[in-house]
């Protein structure tokens, strides 16, 4: 390997003026693809768009109606008093705007026509076949000849009253002068839901708030959520509509406030800060790193020599992953600060090397000591990329989305930069056409007397050093078993399953559902649970068996309230009972004594309607799916009902109780439904999108430690392979091991959890460990008196340089407008942190220890001598 590198870097050292244009077409390419790159913070793009979840999802979707809404909140100001008719205006001028501009299929703030003339006409006359036995009991004994006196007398009274009846009741009463219709308000919250029910019990159909200060605005657009391109031009559409519409307002804007929420502009809104935030980040870590050079080198050329070839090979790595996927998810997105870290620490120890061995190696061409460097740092680097990239590749073994695409943009990218800097660097370095400047700066030399301070004080108390190591270790083990008091409970690190805390602090969909929830008492996030037949009585009666388990779920307090078919449906058996008891009343005899009692108490004949009653009590067919269509409420029917190859399914939608980010609620659902007998044969299918984001976590928990065992399995492979004994392999394994354990434990005491973005740290540190381990190895190994000091002080420069820019580069994630990249940038800067002290501290100490009983010093021919025996002609340089 030493060969093959050797003789790379001097085909490009070489061949400059050839490689530097061929990288310059490449990069500009690259960084036009790069350009095009898509962010989706949309967790349907984190899953396997081929299991069976996702299927059922979105074959649901297709054969009901998409679940995912824009929402309107339009709203008077808390400050102002409620003006419901201004609120009503409003909407109605946005449903025309927004209806004219062809990307939404509907509008909704009100209750229907449709709806109302359901219940008016279809449901009263019908009203009879829905109501329990029990109340239908009592419906029957209003038919007697004592009881219609009585409430003859009752309506006479209400009429008659001092102060004049709601003009609704009057209503009521001319046509139902029994009230019979009393009983049928149950029936109908049932059917339409609380919200409609109350609207309606309130007289108003419009989607009001209580306090009549709040108007709920439901739009159905055309196209998906998690298609970036057309949620982008929805909202911003909507958003000048809606700018437009207050502008017209006049003295009266003031008087609205408007607010959205839902997938849509939720997910634009946290791709947009993400990928501003990214921006923004990556413009601070590039100055921080600028600073920083120019103080550690005392001049910008080293920046050019170490970066160059880093951006460039980010820029090559983006233009595969655009490539290769359609668009990046919110854990790829945090590949370029994953990148940009590693590259520019294999970059650091490489170009490290090469000054010093200018330095050191006066007599020597450049070309020579490119060729040692390479030769000797280049293999040692190459074998932590390996190491690195091979860590990465294991994650592709999971199903989880998010890491496979993780583990082939790191496990890729990262040898793509190693190759960058192989190829780009000698080339830079010949154009210069003189050596790098040599004198160190201020920053340099600071660092070199600390780290001699430090390699000093290592060897001289390696045996305390390593048992205060043991020690640090023992600690972190009690508090990750829960023995020392944390701010986590249980044992490990805890896992974070709620899905708002990944998202940013302002996501306006989060800010919905509160709303939602205290002005409308529900978030209108349903699951759907959808049964399937062959025929209409066999999916009416699987229904049924599906209806009764959510009444048992809504007794014990799982199920807030559902809405099933079977609302506007009845079973077939049970109308038929009514419909026994409903035949054996002598109709024309109970409409004479209504007359008659009418009369009696002085009341016109003429105000009162009795054909409704007449209907009402001569039913004598049961309800079927047809008698909605053949009565023109079919568009009723098909938000429940769909026929579709022959297969008839039917919709429930469910509101579960407690928040929406729980998952164990929902999986607890699942459990229940599932393994009930009664509904285990039934083929039924539970969906929706707190469905899919249980699973969607459920998965992440299971291939999360599935990707740390196997990240932890690889590189102790990697490890016995390159070294093949079991002492080395120790010394190798030890330092990464106290890193892990001190990390999760810094964790657990910080109260840092787990989440589905930044457990890919754990990985990254894993491998970044491993690396920094090789690197001294590599360098003591090199050194033929197996000097450790030599090996920390020289090495640790640069460790600590490119350990301090890549905790720039994630540090620089904090300040992300995301609370799962945020998150990610503590945990890596933690991380890294640790790893690298780990590496200049105990590690060393355990060479000093062992070092020379596990490699015995070689006294063969001279490293530099055999990688330069085969220059043929050397080439002299004015040094």
């Amino acid at each position: 390997m030493k060969t093959i590198l050797s003789n790379i870097a001097e085909f490009c050292y070489k061949h400059a003026r050839f490689v530097i244009p061929a990288v310059a077409v490449l990069t500009t390419v690259s960084i036009y693809y790069m350009l095009q790159i898509k962010i989706s913070t949309n967790n349907f793009d984190l899953l396997p768009q081929n299991s069976k979840l996702i299927k059922e999802f979105w074959e649901v979707n297709e054969d009901f109606g998409a679940q995912d809404r824009h929402i309107t909140l339009i709203e008077t100001p808390d400050s102002l008093p409620a003006d419901a008719d201004l609120l009503k205006s409003f909407a109605g001028k946005l449903d025309e705007a927004l209806m004219g501009t062809g990307m939404v299929v509907s509008c909704n703030y009100s209750i229907t026509d449709n709806q109302k003339t359901f219940i008016e006409e279809f449901f009263i006359k019908n009203g009879l076949l829905y109501l329990s036995s029990a109340d239908l009991d009592s419906v029957l004994k209003r038919f007697d000849d004592a009881e219609i006196e009585r409430l003859i007398l009752n309506c006479k009274n209400i009429l008659n009253a001092p102060v004049p009846p709601d003009p609704l009741l009057k209503k009521i009463l001319r046509e139902d002068p029994l009230l019979i219709s009393e009983m049928f308000l149950p029936y109908v919250e049932k059917m339409l839901g609380r919200q409609n029910a109350s609207l309606l019990k309130d007289k108003e159909s419009y989607y009001l708030s209580k306090d009549k200060k709040t108007l709920l605005f439901f739009v159905k657009p055309t196209g998906a959520s998690n298609d970036t391109k057309f949620c982008e031009a929805f909202v911003d559409r909507n958003d000048i509509i809606c700018d437009s519409l207050l502008a017209s307002l006049g003295e009266e804007r003031d008087e609205i406030k408007i607010s959205f929420g839902g997938n849509y502009v939720s997910a634009l809104s946290n791709a947009r800060a993400v990928k501003q935030g990214l921006i923004d980040s990556s413009f601070i870590v590039i100055i921080l790193i600028l600073v920083l050079f120019y103080l550690f080198y005392g001049n910008l050329r080293a920046l050019f020599f170490i970066m160059a070839p880093i951006m460039a090979g980010v820029s090559w790595v983006f233009c595969v992953g655009d490539l290769m996927f359609e668009k990046f998810n919110i854990i790829t997105a945090a590949a370029g600060a994953m990148l940009l870290g590693l590259g520019v620490d294999y970059s650091i120890h490489i170009y490290n090397r090469f000054i010093e061995q200018e330095r050191h190696s006066r007599h020597n061409t450049i070309l020579q000591n490119l060729i040692i460097t390479f030769g000797e740092t280049g293999t040692s680097v190459f074998y932590g990329v390996v190491s690195t990239a091979f860590v990465f590749a294991v994650l592709m073994i999971t199903k989880f989305r998010g890491l496979y695409e993780l583990g082939f943009i790191g496990g890729v990218g990262i040898l793509i930069l190693f190759m960058a800097v192989l190829i780009i660097m000698p080339a830079e370095i010949k154009l210069r056409d003189r050596k790098p400047h040599l004198r160190g700066n201020y920053l340099q030399l600071l660092l070199s007397k600390l780290l001699g301070l430090l390699s000093r004080f290592v060897l001289r108390h390696p045996k305390y050093i390593t048992t205060g190591s043991i020690v640090i270790t023992t600690f972190m083990v009690a508090v990750l078993f829960g023995a020392i008091p944390s701010r986590d409970k249980g044992i490990g690190v805890t896992f974070d399953e709620n899905i708002e805390n990944i998202r940013s602090k302002n996501d306006v969909d989060v800010k919905m559902i509160k709303r939602l929830q205290e002005k409308f008492g529900s978030h209108f996030k349903p699951i759907s649970v959808v049964c399937s037949a062959t025929t209409d009585e066999a999916l009416i009666q699987k229904l049924h068996l599906l209806n009764d388990k959510m009444d048992r779920l809504e007794t014990e307090g799982v199920v807030k309230e559902y809405n099933s078919l079977l609302r506007y449906l009845p079973s077939v058996e049970h109308q038929r009972v009514n419909l026994d008891k409903i035949g054996s009343l002598d109709v024309e005899s109970i409409l004479f004594k209504i007359r008659l009692e009418m009369t009696k108490q002085g009341l016109r004949m003429n105000y009162f309607r009795l054909e409704r009653l007449r209907r009402m009590l001569t039913v004598s067919e049961p309800i079927t799916i047809h008698s909605f269509q053949n009565e023109g409420f079919g568009d009723i029917m098909q938000h429940y009902y769909v026929e579709k190859n022959g297969l008839k399914k039917v919709v429930t939608q469910v509101e579960l109780t407690g928040p929406t980010h729980d998952i164990n609620i929902v999986n607890n659902f699942i459990k229940d439904v599932e393994t009930d007998p009664k509904l285990a044969d039934q083929n039924i299918i539970i969906t929706g999108i707190r469905v899919v984001t249980a699973e969607f976590l459920t998965l992440v928990k299971k291939d999360f430690v599935v990707a740390l065992i196997a990240s932890l399995i690889a590189v102790l492979v990697l490890v016995v392979i390159k070294y093949w004994n079991l002492r080395a392999v120790i010394v190798c394994m030890v330092p990464l091991t106290f890193s892990i354990l001190a990390i999760m434990g810094v964790m657990r005491l910080l109260g840092i959890k787990i989440n589905f973005v930044n457990m890919i740290s754990l990985p990254l540190l894993i491998g970044s460990g491993v690396d920094y381990g090789i690197y001294i190895i590599s360098r003591y190994l090199e050194d033929q008196r197996h000097d450790v000091f030599a090996a920390i002080h020289e090495t640790g420069q640069s460790m600590f340089l490119s350990a301090l820019t890549t905790v720039m580069g994630f540090g620089s994630l904090i300040f992300v407008d995301n609370q799962g990249l945020s998150s990610l940038g503590y945990m890596c800067s933690i991380g890294i942190i640790i790893c690298s002290m780990s590496s200049v501290i105990i590690l060393p100490a355990m060479l000093r220890l062992w070092g020379k009983r596990i490699w015995k010093p070689d006294s063969s021919v001279n490293v530099a001598d055999r990688l330069t025996q085969n220059i043929k002609k050397p080439i002299t340089q004015k040094k």
